[in-house]
This record gives C-alpha cells, structure tokens and sequence, in this order.
C-alpha cells in the first residue's frame, strides 16, 4: 500500500493508488483513524490549546496529475477534476454530521460492504458541477 501525504496550509491530502486505496476501504479506515485519534487527544488538546479542533474529509477516485514544483523549497502537487472535486465535496462536509463525504462513484470502487455506518446523501448542487454530485456520508460517532 504505497500513499502519498502532502501538507496545505492545515489541510492533509493524502493519496492512494486505486489498486491500494481500493482495498478494504482504505481511505475511508484512515479518516475514521485519524477522528479517533483526535477523539482521545481532546482532553488534553483543550488543557494545552483551549480548543478541540474537528477534522473534516472527502473521497474521490480517478485519474490525477502528479507534478513536483520548486528549486530550493521542493513540493509534489496534486491536479485535475479529481482534486476539485474532492475539495468541493471537503467544503460541503463542513455541514454534514460526521464531517466526512465521499462521492458515490469513489463508494463503487470498494468491492464490499462498508465496515461503518454509512448513509446515502443524495445528489447535492456542488460548485463546478452544472449537474451536482451523489455523496454519502460517513455517521458521527456515538459520543460527539
């Protein structure tokens, strides 16, 4: 399972090949991973920041342009639909429980049943997108 994790700003993007992120839901694990891990980090991020800061996600599959820029300060790049369209869904999920939405053509990729519960969202307008985008979303945790 090779992924790739690059950094913007206080955003985390990170990267799978299909073959790999396909497997097991994968991308979906790895974003329930994280929230839990920010779920037992709260006590104390309050104690030290005086906030408890909330995680948000997307998931979309296809094809993406991989570029690396710069001479002294190097950073890889991600580009395309894919990347536009994963942050539009990323903006939406800032209104949905659960803070995470992953479009229904990325769910068709996994080959099983979801390991979590899972809701169908419908087709929500998305910015870009004359024809908006089917989503599902992931389900907040038990004790948010």
């Amino acid at each position: 399972m090779r992924c790739g994790i690059n950094y913007v700003g206080d955003e985390v993007i990170v990267t799978w090949p299909e073959s790999s992120g396909a497997v097991d839901y994968r991308p979906l694990r790895c974003f329930m991973a994280m929230r839990d891990e920010l779920a037992r980090a709260a006590s104390q991020l309050e104690r030290e920041f005086g906030v408890v800061p909330r995680i948000r996600g997307s998931l979309h599959f296809g094809p993406v342009i991989v570029g690396e820029i710069g001479d002294i300060k190097r950073a890889i790049v991600f580009n395309g639909d894919v990347m536009n369209t994963a942050a539009r869904l990323e903006e939406l999920s800032r209104n949905v429980d659960g803070g995470f939405l992953a479009s229904r053509a990325a769910m068709e990729r996994f080959a099983s049943v979801p390991p979590f519960a899972v809701r169908d969202l419908g087709r929500l307008p998305i910015r870009g997108r004359a024809d908006g985008i089917d989503v599902v979303g992931i389900d907040a945790p038990a004790s948010v």
